[in-house]
C-alpha cells in the first residue's frame, strides 16, 4: 500500500495539487470561511480537512479532474438536491469539477447541518441514535477496517481536536 503523504499545513497541501484543483479548493475554502467561520483548517490523512469543536466535519480530496468535497458524517445529512455520492455508512462526497459548480446555498445547508450534527464528545457519529438503557452508544473509530465498530473510548488520535 502506498504511503500516504504528509502535510505541515493546509497550505501546504493545497500547494500541492494541479492547478485546475487549486481553483477549485481556493473556493471551497473562501466558501467554508463564510459559512462556517468557527472550523479550524487542518490536513489529516493526507487531505485537506475543517475540523469543528467535536472532530472533522468536511474535507476536500483531489482527483484528476475533480476534488471531492466530503462530509464524514454525510450518510446521516438530509440531502433534497441529491448531490452526495457514496455508498459506505458514514462518508459522503460531492465531486465539484470547477469552481462554478458550488452550488452556495445546497452547499452551506450540508455544512451547516453537518458542522452541528457532530455532537459526540469525542467527535466520533453514534451508530444509531437509541441505545437500550444503561449500554454504551456504539461509535464508529478509525481503523484499517472499515467496518470496525468499538465503544466510545478516551481519544481517538485521528478524530480528536488537536491531534493531527
Amino acid at each position: 500500500m502506498a504511503k500516504m503523504k504528509a502535510y505541515a499545513s493546509f497550505d501546504d497541501y493545497l500547494e500541492d495539487q494541479s492547478v485546475k484543483n487549486k481553483e477549485i479548493i481556493h473556493a471551497l475554502r473562501r466558501f467554508v470561511k463564510r459559512a462556517e467561520p468557527g472550523l479550524r483548517e487542518a490536513v489529516k490523512w493526507g487531505q485537506g480537512c475543517w475540523i469543528g469543536t467535536n472532530g472533522p466535519v468536511v474535507y476536500v480530496h483531489s482527483e484528476t479532474g475533480y476534488v471531492q468535497f466530503g462530509f464524514f458524517n454525510g450518510a446521516s445529512l438530509r440531502d433534497p438536491k441529491q448531490l452526495l455520492e457514496g455508498k459506505g455508512s458514514y462518508v459522503r462526497h460531492i465531486k465539484v469539477h470547477d469552481a462554478s459548480g458550488i452550488d452556495r446555498r445546497a452547499f452551506a445547508a450540508l455544512l451547516k447541518e453537518a458542522a452541528g450534527s457532530r455532537s459526540t464528545r469525542s467527535g466520533l457519529r453514534t451508530q444509531g441514535s437509541a441505545n437500550p438503557p444503561g449500554w454504551p452508544r456504539l461509535l464508529w473509530r478509525h481503523s484499517s477496517r472499515a467496518s470496525h465498530r468499538t465503544v466510545l473510548s478516551a481519544n481517538c488520535r485521528f478524530c480528536m481536536p488537536g491531534t493531527e
